[in-house]
């Protein structure tokens, strides 16, 4: 079972997804909602959901603010956006920023459930931003590749580490432990079978990933 924690200052908008997905129907719950991020912060709770669902514009927010919020609260939710804004700009910008997803309002119940299934698959969801036209090599399918090797927890800990961060920085900088750190690196070594993790960084910064 999939839970979904929504945050929009539409109440039309979360009655809506609460409509379109049924737990028992779609394997999607709609567990919570909030109308803007500072209320859920003091409502959600980490256990009961497992993907955050957010507006690009709630009014008189910041949406980089809005993420450093969650992400400071929530490190290890994955963060979606659900805008109307489907300006490729802003698509860039909140996948700078770390969010794992980025959804039109605009997108059918089937490609929604797909991007949150892939987001819960700890790979990152840019359907209208990141898209293979051709099979020539172009920026686009670069970047594809680059976003399904790391998750963005992953991305932000070798990234900080191949900046000359100590553990103990990056673990105040993400609001993490050293231990859950380790955790992370030996995942990533596993996955590019990397002996050290000094190897992994330069495997990593060889191939262009960070």
């Amino acid at each position: 079972m999939l839970r979904i924690f929504i945050i929009d200052d539409h109440p039309l908008v979360i009655s809506g997804l609460k409509s379109m997905f049924r737990k028992d129907r779609d394997n999607i719950e709609i567990c919570g909602s909030a109308l803007d991020v500072r209320m859920a912060l003091q409502e959600a709770m980490a256990p009961s959901f497992d993907i955050i669902l957010l507006d690009l514009w709630i009014r008189d927010n910041d949406p980089f603010e809005n993420v450093r919020m969650l992400k400071r609260k929530f490190p290890f939710k994955p963060i979606v956006i659900l805008s109307y804004e489907d300006s490729t700009v802003w698509q860039h910008k909140m996948y700078n920023a770390g969010v794992a997803g980025y959804l039109l309002k605009t997108s059918r119940k089937a490609q929604l459930r797909e991007a949150l299934e892939k987001v819960a698959d700890e790979r990152l969801a840019f359907p209208h931003l990141f898209k293979e036209s051709t099979p020539q090599r172009n920026p686009h399918n670069e970047t594809i590749k680059k976003i399904d090797l790391l998750t963005a927890h992953q991305f932000d800990v070798v990234s900080l580490l191949s900046e000359g961060n100590s553990r103990n920085q990056i673990g105040k900088r993400l609001s993490i432990s050293v231990s859950t750190i380790e955790k992370i690196l030996t995942s990533v070594r596993k996955k590019f079978q990397a002996r050290t993790t000094s190897q992994l960084i330069w495997m990593l910064t060889h191939k262009k990933i960070i």
